[in-house]
């Protein structure tokens, strides 16, 4: 370690102990002048007095901002959060009695929210640059204190909008130079890459049902089939679609009457009587329990954004949906979910509501 480095580490140990003496005992800053005859204030300034005679001009004599910036997670979904954690250190001899620091953010993310450690600095809530990004302000005013050796920590929430691999954000502390650092180099950083994944979305929609009626069971009741359209409206493939239907009033699964797959296919739909070029092998299960019979499905259908998969599902008539037998053969919902889609909107339909179109 050469001398001049070895000066500076000693003054800047000088230095936290003055912030240590006047955090202890709650010395305010006009008060330090009444501390100029002390032993460490004395000693602190003989070594920058001493400092000037070894150190380059303008190097480490003035206040030097550095800032970092990092994501907590290397990736997040679309509709999920990521917090990323930034810091602001003053590694010079000098304080700044202000502080401003910038953070940019690509256009896949949106800005949700910011605050600092310290209760003086204070966060914007975000503006929109014309290509799309985010810009995150922290700043303090005049009155603020940053000593040489102290940190201040920023957190920023932003939200997944659209997928992009690769991205990164950048920051910027002290961008119009107002402390009068004596390096600059040290004012930007660029964050660890990340990446905003898609994730698919399921919209359930019912179809006029088909005309056509057909017996079933020694009952004499009819059944009617009820079409319904799954579009994936996400921005990520579906690999899989798993139908639940929970029967409450059936006890046992020989006599479940709940409503059943008939057909499944990708692509649109087909007329009554048109048998689709490809079709979905279902894997259904109905187990019963505590007077509960639960009917699932599981449809290996893989499709992308924007692409659409149809079910025909058999169930009883719209007739017999209504009275004299509305109560004992009402069709219970269907919940359709794949994984990755956390959102609750248009999962679920009533086949018998079909029954108005």
């Amino acid at each position: 370690m050469t001398v001049a480095a070895k000066r500076l580490s000693a003054a800047r140990k000088l230095m936290a102990d003055i912030h240590a003496i006047t955090d202890k005992e709650g010395i305010t800053r006009s008060a330090l002048h009444a501390m100029k005859k002390t032993p460490v204030v004395i000693a602190a300034l003989a070594l920058v007095i001493d400092l000037i005679a070894v150190l380059p001009a303008r190097a480490q004599l003035m206040p030097d901002l550095t800032v970092k910036l990092r994501p907590e997670f290397p990736s997040v979904a679309v509709g999920a959060d990521l917090r990323f954690v930034g810091q602001v250190s003053n590694v010079g001899l000098l304080p700044c009695n202000r502080l401003s620091v910038t953070a940019t953010f690509p256009p896949q993310v949106t800005s949700i929210g910011a605050f600092s450690n310290v209760s003086a600095v204070v966060c914007s809530t975000g503006s929109t640059r014309p290509n799309g990004s985010t810009s995150v302000t922290c700043s303090a005013g005049t009155n603020f204190w940053f000593g040489p050796g102290l940190d201040v920590a920023i957190y920023y929430w932003v939200r997944g909008r659209t997928p992009g691999t690769g991205l990164a954000a950048t920051a910027v502390v002290d961008p119009s130079n107002a402390c009068l650092e004596g390096n600059l180099a040290n004012n930007t950083v660029t964050s660890a890459p990340f990446s905003v994944t898609g994730v698919p979305t399921l919209k359930m929609e019912l179809n006029k049902p088909f005309p056509t009626l057909s017996p079933v069971g020694p009952s004499g009741l009819v059944t009617q089939i009820f079409p319904v359209t799954i579009t994936n409206i996400g921005s990520a493939e579906v690999n899989g679609v798993t139908f639940t239907v929970k029967e409450p009033l059936i006890v046992a699964p020989d006599t479940y009457r709940s409503p059943t797959i008939d057909v499944a296919y990708p692509g649109g739909r087909v007329a009554e009587g048109v048998q689709p070029a490809a079709r979905f092998t279902p894997l259904c299960n109905t187990v019963s329990m505590d007077h509960i019979t639960t009917f699932t499905c599981f449809l290996p259908a893989r499709f992308r954004t924007g692409e659409q998969i149809q079910v025909h599902f058999r169930a009883f008539t719209c007739q017999l949906a209504g009275p004299p037998f509305g109560f004992m053969v009402a069709v219970p919902d269907i919940t359709a979910s794949t994984n990755g889609d956390t959102t609750e909107a248009f999962h679920t339909v009533n086949l018998h509501q079909a029954c108005y179109f």
